[in-house]
């Protein structure tokens, strides 16, 4: 919802539950983009081969996130949010500034 002065109660909390999905899913793909360098540009593939390579690399991501968490996302590597309420940034946030990501051509 916009930023009026008074939000209702509901507004509260559909807010807050956007903005924590918007996190999960930028942690996701950052965590991803990361790992997996193919994200990093543009993918000039048809689209069902997109579709397959994107689902191949959510399917190992959890995999690997339920087989061997430690080695492929250590502590640190995703954002979280203090107790204080600050987000912190997590350590793929770095990476990926050094590589970019691309931007799609318009």
């Amino acid at each position: 919802f916009s930023r009026r002065l008074k939000l209702t109660h509901g507004e509260k909390i559909f807010n807050y539950r956007l903005s924590r999905a918007r996190r999960v899913s930028e942690n996701a793909f950052g965590i991803m983009a990361m790992k997996f360098r193919i994200f990093r540009t543009a993918i000039y593939l048809c689209p069902e081969k997109v579709d397959k390579i994107v689902k191949s690399t959510c399917a190992l991501h959890n995999w690997l996130i339920k087989t061997s968490p430690s080695l492929y996302m250590p502590t640190g590597t995703a954002d979280i949010e203090g107790e204080d309420g600050v987000m912190r940034s997590g350590s793929w946030r770095l990476d990926l500034q050094e590589s970019r990501l691309a931007r799609l051509p318009t």
